[in-house]
């Protein structure tokens, strides 16, 4: 009631007087926030070039203009040990000198030391905090431009799931707010989005003396766990010290990530790893703004003229620091014209307008759609929500990698670049190319170089396999495959040679040779021929030597298991039974899915549909025909079954 009836008031003063007042505006910052006092120092500028020099126009009627006078104070470095209170004194001191009507937030870091003082003068201060927590009911004056950083990795892993990653592994510092909530959130974002963990996520202190943000061993060693979880994904919400370091041991690893994620990569820090070749190629992260975001206001216009403005006046280039700072005054301009537009004129400076009607402007769904920070609309956290952070993504502008470019990957609607996934690091090299990690360090860049030499290996690799002749199936199978393999690349082989094994780079095609012996018809129902199987074997190991042997049929394959064995040689059986592989046979594998499983999915289909007994019987030899009834059993019995009889088994081989 009260703002009803001072508005009813105001709109019955008559007399028009043509003024132009000056409103000041308070911003304490340490010196190393350079962005964010310059980001403000041009918007006001601008604002009070408006008009002719003569501000922004306020009220219903022409000819009343406001100005803003930018109170800012800078401190010394923020890493002193008495910062902290020298900030607060300081904006207390600045309160008290200058009774600024608004106050602008400090860098992000610092923004801590000025919310008891803000509480206590209730000054309404637009901060540059990402942070859900500092937005407390406790501090009820304090709005925030940032949209939430909890919100930085949800673009990026919802399309990194969408093209194919299927885990992640997540670390960072405990503290501040900032590093905390940015992974906690990523969790969220991952399950919520199918991914899984491959370790459970990771904090380290980050504070005081227990801090291990510079502990290198520490975080070599947590660089190797992240590794060693093979994740496709990794997220971190660190600073460079620790990306640094990351970095640096998954070179030494070798390790080959499809996608790297990190809160630093937009704070510059690929840039000091060498932005000519440097280390940050393909890595993702976000922030509050992107220079492909093109915003506009009715100020400068467009993003480019920002950056252009800026760099001309202060010499270096804007991040989304200065974005963010420039847009508050722009803010507050809007705000003090909403409370003056239903105002039919009066005098200014003699106007007093409770305080509580800025703070009711803000809070009732304040909402700015044209800003060069994007739409700003505040929530009832008092915090942006007008939209989305940028993702981005560091891409080379040429096939050297020797310049990268700071991408825009999302959102969709202000994207300049698509999202590269897998990173080519992680992507297999291809025809006459081969895996080197000698050259350039950096750590997502494809290792794929061509071949220097391309010639054929000095000798083939030979395939061994003795069957009966009954048994042309599995003979005939390897030959095809064979023929296949040799007839790739030009009839060249297969390729193989990574930098470790050929020189100088990659390596030569290789070939198989495929020996094998078929035995006459009816051999195998000889007395001997199990000794005549394995005689053929050893032969063929003692002539040729090679270095594979596919297996027989499963019905001779006993004869030839202990041979092979004994030589040492790698053996690929056919052969369904489990039993078959038991035994100290290392080198000995199976290619057939267990018999045990055969009749499985039919015996719980079939009870499934009603059955309730069953009759088995077969075989007492060989191994396949009892192992295969004896699972059947069991897996009748499992399912619900009734045996209308005992298992019966009978002599398959010799005179009985």
């Amino acid at each position: 009631m009260r703002l009803l009836s001072f508005f009813c008031l105001l709109c019955a003063l008559d007399g028009v007087v043509n003024e132009l007042i000056t409103v000041k505006l308070g911003q304490v910052t340490p010196q190393e926030c350079p962005q964010q006092r310059d980001g403000a120092k041009l918007s006001v500028q601008l604002i009070n070039a408006l008009n002719d020099g003569q501000g922004f126009v306020v009220g219903s009627l022409p000819g009343n203009y406001v100005r803003f006078e930018l109170v800012s104070e800078v401190l010394s470095s923020e890493g002193t040990e008495d910062y902290p209170v020298q900030h607060a004194s300081t904006l207390q001191s600045l309160l008290g000198s200058h009774d600024p009507l608004f106050l602008i937030g400090t860098c992000s870091w610092s923004a801590e030391y000025e919310k008891q003082v803000v509480k206590e003068s209730n000054k309404i201060l637009m901060a540059q905090v990402g942070p859900d927590e500092y937005y407390s009911d406790d501090f009820p004056s304090i709005f925030g431009i940032h949209v939430s950083n909890k919100q930085y990795s949800s673009n990026a892993l919802k399309m990194l799931s969408f093209e194919g990653a299927r885990t992640v592994a997540i670390a960072g510092r405990e503290a501040s707010l900032f590093f905390r909530t940015t992974c906690e959130s990523a969790e969220q974002y991952a399950l919520e989005y199918g991914m899984e963990l491959s370790m459970p996520r990771v904090t380290y202190p980050a504070e005081g003396t227990a801090s291990q943000v510079n502990d290198r061993d520490y975080q070599r060693q947590l660089a190797k766990e992240i590794a060693e979880s093979n994740p496709d994904v990794i997220v971190g919400c660190v600073g460079a010290p620790e990306a640094d370091v990351w970095v640096e041991t998954w070179v030494e690893l070798e390790f080959q990530p499809k996608a790297v994620w990190l809160t630093c990569t937009t704070w510059g820090w690929p840039e000091t790893l060498g932005m000519q070749g440097g280390n940050g190629s393909y890595m993702l992260g976000a922030g509050q703004w992107h220079p492909a975001m093109k915003y506009t206001d009715s100020l400068v216009g467009d993003t480019a003229t920002f950056l252009r403005l800026f760099e001309e006046k202060f010499g270096y280039d804007a991040t989304y620091d200065a974005v963010a700072s420039y847009t508050i005054p722009f803010l507050y301009m809007r705000v003090m014209q909403r409370v003056y537009s239903n105002v039919h004129m009066y005098n200014l400076s003699s106007a007093d307008i409770p305080y509580e009607i800025y703070h009711h402007t803000l809070l009732e769904g304040f909402s700015e759609p044209k800003t060069l920070f994007g739409p700003v609309t505040l929530d009832e956290n008092r915090r942006n929500y007008g939209r989305h952070p940028s993702s981005s993504q560091f891409l080379p502008v040429n096939d050297s990698t020797d310049y990268l470019a700071h991408r825009c990957v999302a959102p969709l609607e202000v994207l300049d670049a698509q999202l590269v996934y897998p990173a080519p690091a992680s992507v297999a090299c291809s025809g006459d190319t081969s895996l080197d990690f000698s050259g350039k360090q950096c750590l997502l860049c494809s290792k794929c170089v061509e071949c220097v030499t391309n010639r054929t290996c000095d000798s083939v690799v030979y395939i061994g396999q003795v069957v009966p002749d009954s048994c042309s199936q599995h003979r005939d199978g390897v030959g095809i495959a064979v023929q296949a393999i040799n007839s790739q690349n030009g009839g060249k082989g297969f390729q193989v040679g990574y930098s470790e094994l050929q020189d100088p780079y990659c390596g030569c095609f290789m070939k198989f040779e495929f020996i094998s012996i078929t035995h006459a018809p009816g051999a195998e129902n000889l007395d001997n021929y199990s000794d005549v199987h394995s005689g053929v074997v050893q032969q063929i190991i003692d002539t040729y030597d090679p270095e594979l042997f596919v297996g027989t049929c499963s019905f001779t394959a006993d004869y030839e298991k202990e041979t092979l064995n004994d030589a040492n040689k790698i053996f690929m059986a056919l052969v369904g039974p489990n039993a078959y592989y038991e035994g100290d046979h290392q080198y000995l594998f199976g290619m057939h899915i267990s018999s045990y499983l055969y009749a499985e999915p039919v015996l719980k289909l079939i009870s499934f549909e009603g059955a309730r007994t069953v009759a088995i019987a077969g075989r007492e030899a060989s191994l396949f025909f009892r192992t295969t009834c004896e699972s059947a059993e069991q897996y009748a019995l499992e399912y619900g079954m009734e045996l209308s009889m005992p298992r019966v088994t009978y002599p398959a081989e010799g005179t009985a």
